[in-house]
């Protein structure tokens, strides 16, 4: 008896730690695949078929002799389906070449996002006020079960439905400097660290969905961008920034234009004489450096702020080191060697961590000034950032940074 609940035992745990290396294992794949240069419906093609063969070819191989499933067999199943997928989607996944992804330009896309949406709310109205239409793909559906599957596609409907809105309405940098003439307010950062997690949520996943396709910041982890860029747009300037080549939907937040690889730098050149200021949290990669430096050179670091991450508790941050961690976004340098970056390329910062909350800057000696700290809002960041604003309207006009 003993044995057999030590083998129980065994078995239960390891399907859970299969279940993890296995989800694991999806998103590290579909990492790799897309840096390769693979579009993401053709990754997730990719992706899905090997292990949907190895979670087939594992149930066949487990159950083709027995009728009744115990919970052994069940365990044995999520381990070796997991095992095998693992297997053959790795092997899957290296045997593709790599291919040329960084496109300038306008994003376009092929994925045909919104009729897949009216998909989703036209099958939720059938599971709702016909089920019986749906019932040999379905089966039996219990009236608590059919409500949760209408919620779940029209959540599925809107979440489809905003990233369509996203890809047609997307403004490039030109656009939005045409509606709105004031001074633009630039996001710098690496593209390798662009997905990096700022602040964390705590609504449900279904608030979650619905406040994605009605454009509210309501995610479980916000980037900076989404936390800063709706404040700082009514406050301060239009939010802009430079695109990745290898973005196929442009990201929430910042108005992007795709500048091509061989003029990006010119284009930044000419946007930094216009823009108010330079806005980035703690990052790290040799085109960001390039920019700072350019910046130094120019004598505009008046005009460069820092933000750091607002304060998060505990289960907050485990939470975005396991997002991170799915995802393969690289976690940010630490503040010692992020400052020691700074020093070498002409920056006076020389303060410690300022901690959580943090919005800084540079004087007209640029030595760094602490603005702010444990702000927590996006309305505390960016009253902060708009008071140096203000602040600097007081000198000079040949001194305002903008007539630089």
């Amino acid at each position: 008896m003993k044995l057999n609940g030590l083998v129980d035992l065994t078995l239960f745990l390891g399907a859970y730690v299969a279940i993890f290396l296995g989800i694991f294992s999806i998103a590290y794949l579909y990492r790799r695949i897309r840096n390769n240069g693979y579009l993401p419906a053709t990754a997730l093609l990719i992706i899905a078929l090997p292990y949907a063969i190895g979670i087939a070819l594992s149930s066949q191989f487990l159950f083709s002799q027995s009728n009744e499933r115990t919970s052994q067999q069940t365990d044995l199943l999520i381990i070796g389906a997991a095992a095998l997928s693992i297997m053959l989607g790795t092997s899957v996944t290296y045997a593709f070449p790599k291919r040329a992804n960084r496109r300038s330009g306008r994003r376009t896309v092929r994925v045909p996002f919104r009729a897949l949406s009216a998909l989703c709310a036209i099958t939720a109205t059938l599971v709702l006020v016909y089920p019986s239409a749906l019932f040999h793909v379905l089966g039996t559906i219990t009236p608590d079960n059919q409500v949760k599957l209408a919620q779940s596609l029209v959540a599925g409907a809107l979440l489809l439905y905003a990233i369509d809105k996203r890809v047609r309405h997307a403004p490039s940098i030109e656009e939005v400097r045409t509606e709105d003439p004031r001074p633009p307010v630039v996001y710098l950062r690496a593209f390798n660290q662009e997905e990096e997690f700022f602040s964390y949520g705590t609504r449900s996943w279904k608030e979650i969905l619905i406040g994605m396709a009605l454009r509210r910041n309501e995610r479980p982890a916000l980037s900076i961008e989404e936390f800063l860029g709706d404040a700082i747009g009514s406050q301060i300037g239009p939010f802009v920034a430079l695109g990745s080549p290898e973005d196929y939907i442009p990201p929430v937040g910042a108005a992007r234009t795709y500048a091509a690889d061989n003029n990006w730098q010119e284009y930044f050149l000419k946007l930094a004489r216009e823009a108010s200021l330079f806005v980035l949290q703690v990052n790290h990669s040799s085109n960001l450096s390039w920019e700072l430096s350019t910046l130094q050179r120019m004598g505009l670091e008046r005009r460069v702020v820092i933000v750091t991450k607002p304060d998060a508790g505990i289960i907050a941050r485990m939470r975005i080191r396991i997002f991170r961690l799915f995802r393969g976004i690289e976690p940010p340098p630490e503040w010692g060697v992020f400052v020691n970056e700074l020093q070498l390329l002409g920056y006076g910062i020389e303060i410690p961590d300022p901690g959580p909350g943090a919005v800084i800057t540079f004087d007209q000696d640029a030595s760094a000034l602490v603005l702010a700290q444990l702000a927590s809002t996006p309305e505390e960041y960016v009253s902060a950032i708009s008071s140096w604003v203000c602040q600097r309207k007081v000198l000079r006009k040949d001194e305002l940074p903008w007539y630089g």
